[in-house]
């Protein structure tokens, strides 16, 4: 049986975000996963257990270019790609897709790279974006597919020269199994209830979701802001626990902490709010709207594919209090016919466009193609 490497940053992203495509290989190929532990997740070894693949530790230093860390994490995937010579890697997240890369190409391995998003790093016009867009393009010449989950980044990539036009192909997001998130089952709450669920960083428009709640609590009674989410102080845009302890003091919002099982969230709440700043293909907002829930997100790449304005929620101007005030204002007023309406439009759209089972028979189709 060939056997394929999936590679990532922290182990965290693979049984988060690819369990359904881990099981879709499994019947034709052996899988190990490849990446760093993380604090995400308290059941992360349990998932990789139950999917029965093996798991390989490299530790990863996320906070940015170390010349010594990268060089000993490049020398690690080395070790490990030439003992278990793959058939073929996938990789997804920063290092790992530049590092990765240059690793396979080094051992002439074939591999994907998987662009899930572009990251804080891309949102700058600085020395670091600068150096980083010159690494992909020299570690990625030799990728034999790399695979974009929206349009906007895959333009970007292709405009700048990073990849070759025979090299990109488009995925309609991870995928999500629609079976397993399903209608949360409950009728609107009498408070009408808002949750933001991410990563507590600033380019998750954390700043702007708490301005615009302190706004609208001000002027509506019948409201209740919710917030779920891990602080990831090796993110450099991550707030400080501090101010999250102020926000909750305060009584701004009611804070959920984090959970393995964000269904359990989804049930407390009728509308899922990511006033994010740039996204792969937001996975909140895919098990969001699979769960039926109307949603309110920045009109920017991986968030305005999910989100048909005034169909099954309303888009915002990112980084814009206003704007998002607006389309809180928005929600509030909607009748319940008109809401649940719009809700149900939600899930439509995933099971017809963003399923795991779409998703997944493009990878199984590339694959079979590439080894």
């Amino acid at each position: 049986m060939k056997t394929i490497i999936l590679n990532s940053n922290i182990i965290w992203t693979i049984t988060q975000f690819r369990k359904d495509l881990i099981k879709a290989l499994k019947n034709k190929y052996t899988i190990i996963c490849v990446a760093d532990d993380d604090k995400f997740s308290d059941n992360s070894m349990a998932i990789l257990d139950e999917l029965d693949v093996k798991f390989i530790k490299v530790k990863v230093d996320r906070k940015g270019i170390n010349p010594l860390k990268d060089i000993f994490y490049i020398y690690s995937l080395y070790k490990i790609y030439k003992k278990i010579k793959p058939d073929l890697i996938i990789h997804y997240t920063i290092k790992p897709n530049i590092y990765g890369s240059l690793v396979a190409r080094i051992l002439n391995i074939k591999s994907f790279a998987v662009i899930s998003g572009l990251g804080s790093s891309f949102l700058k016009d600085n020395f670091l974006s600068k150096i980083i867009k010159k690494l992909y393009k020299f570690a990625l010449q030799k990728s034999n597919k790399i695979f974009f989950l929206n349009n906007d980044d895959m333009k970007y990539f292709v405009d700048n020269n990073i990849v070759q036009k025979d090299q990109k192909l488009l995925l309609p997001g991870e995928g999500v199994d629609t079976d397993y998130y399903s209608c949360c089952d409950k009728d609107r709450n009498e408070k009408i209830t808002f949750l933001m669920i991410a990563r507590l960083l600033k380019d998750k428009g954390l700043y702007e979701y708490i301005e615009t709640v302190k706004k609208v609590k001000s002027k509506n009674e019948n409201v209740e802001f919710l917030l779920a989410g891990v602080l990831d102080s090796d993110n450099p845009t991550s707030i400080q626990a501090r101010e999250l302890q102020a926000w909750i003091d305060q009584g701004v919002i009611k804070y959920l902490g984090k959970t393995d099982d964000i269904r359990e969230f989804l049930k407390l709440c009728d509308v899922i709010v990511l006033p994010s700043y740039r996204e792969g293909l937001s996975r909140v907002l895919l098990e969001a709207c699979s769960c039926e829930k109307f949603i309110i997100t920045s009109d920017i790449a991986g968030c305005k594919e999910l989100c048909e304005e005034g169909k099954n929620g309303f888009l915002c101007k990112p980084k814009d209090i206003d704007s998002l005030t607006k389309a809180f204002s928005l929600t509030i007023s909607l009748d319940k016919k008109m809401f649940d309406q719009m809700s149900k439009k939600s899930r439509e759209m995933v099971i017809n466009t963003f399923s795991s089972e779409i998703v997944n028979n493009i990878y199984l189709k590339v694959i079979k193609e590439t080894i």
